[in-house]
């Protein structure tokens, strides 16, 4: 189990750093494209960015050394960690913010989907 939970950091490592150079590299498009959705593009890019972040960690560090009998329990309370997060996240977006709805969600769900696909397509490489 140590093997495969060593190998799941790696590659969310890997990942959490390509997702970092999408994240600069699609803002900076967007401050060129559409000035006027970027700092929404960006906050929506962190909605889904951060809560990942604090699901992996929490999962594959934090709770590193729970029994595999407690593994289950670990993911669903990671899960729930993101929700909150996610949820909290896009209340002080919203009210700290007034980000433009468009701009939020294009960048939430361009990061939901890398959140989702660069993993399975990094793993698929090996």
């Amino acid at each position: 189990m140590s093997l495969a939970l060593t190998n799941a950091r790696q590659l969310y490592r890997k990942a959490f750093a390509i997702e970092l150079i999408f994240l600069f590299i699609l803002t900076a498009l967007c401050a060129f494209l559409a000035r006027e959705q970027l700092i929404s593009f960006f906050l929506g890019s962190l909605v889904a960015f951060l809560p990942q972040i604090g699901f992996i960690g929490f999962a594959l560090y934090l709770k590193k050394n729970e029994p595999v009998t407690h593994k289950a329990k670990v993911l669903y309370q990671s899960e729930g960690l993101k929700l909150v997060l996610t949820v909290g996240l896009f209340i002080a977006a919203f009210l700290c913010f007034n980000p433009k709805p468009a701009g939020l969600f294009i960048g939430y769900f361009i990061f939901i989907l890398l959140n989702n696909l660069l993993p399975i397509a990094l793993n698929m490489k090996h």
